[in-house]
Formats: C-alpha cells, sequence, structure tokens
C-alpha cells in the first residue's frame, strides 16, 4: 500500500518540537536585539565624546575650553557640536527608535585636580 500525506502523530510531534525550539529561541533572539541597541547606543555615546574633544580643540569651541580651564567643568549642547559640523543634526536613538533632540541634550566635560578629562553624555 503506498501512502500519502502524514499521520496525525507525525504532525503533532513535529508541531511539538517546533513550539519547544521556539520557547527556548524567541527570549535568546529578544536579548541580542536588545544587546545590539545598547551596543549601538553606546556607540554613538563614544562617537559624541569623540566629537566633543575634537569640538574643544578647535575655534568653535575655544569659549568653552577656556571655561573648563577655569571652572573644571562646562556643559556642552549637541546642537553647538552640530553647528561646528562635528556630529549630524540628527542622531538616532536605538533604544526608542526616534531621533534625540540635539537642542536638549548635552555632554558634561569635567577636568579633575590632576587635570585628567571626563565626559558625561546627557542621554
Amino acid at each position: 500500500m503506498n501512502k500519502k500525506g502524514f499521520t496525525l502523530m507525525e504532525l503533532i510531534t513535529v508541531i511539538a518540537f517546533l513550539s519547544i525550539i521556539g520557547v527556548i529561541l524567541i527570549p535568546k533572539i529578544n536579548n541580542a536585539f536588545k544587546e545590539s541597541r545598547a551596543d549601538q547606543l553606546e556607540s554613538i555615546r563614544n562617537d559624541v565624546i569623540d566629537a566633543t574633544n575634537v569640538y574643544l580643540n578647535t575655534k568653535c569651541g575655544k569659549d568653552y575650553y577656556n571655561n573648563l580651564i577655569s571652572d573644571d567643568t562646562v556643559k556642552i549642547y549637541l546642537n553647538s557640536i552640530s553647528d561646528c559640523g562635528l556630529i549630524e543634526s540628527k542622531i538616532y536613538n536605538p533604544m526608542n527608535e526616534e531621533y534625540f533632540d540635539i537642542d536638549d541634550e548635552y555632554v558634561i566635560v569635567n577636568r579633575d585636580e590632576v587635570g585628567l578629562i571626563s565626559y558625561e553624555v546627557s542621554f
């Protein structure tokens, strides 16, 4: 006898097997996406810090640099850095899939007693 198709037991076994694989893999895939977005955001922060460092050493940021020498802390808004052409005017936020408002976001630049500079990005 030549039978075509699958039995009910074969179909149930395959569905159960695929369900188990799905239950195991879906959370891992979601975590991988979250980690990827977090890595993208960290990369954006590093790019903004690099641009801020360049900004302080150019003619555009000369006043902030002079303030940093006397005050130990300055707050630089991203729109100032963007106006100098060092970052884009639209910065994508991978965490909420929108753009940052560069008029509200900033970098705080601190100089410690030894003269080491540290950066804190507002996002």
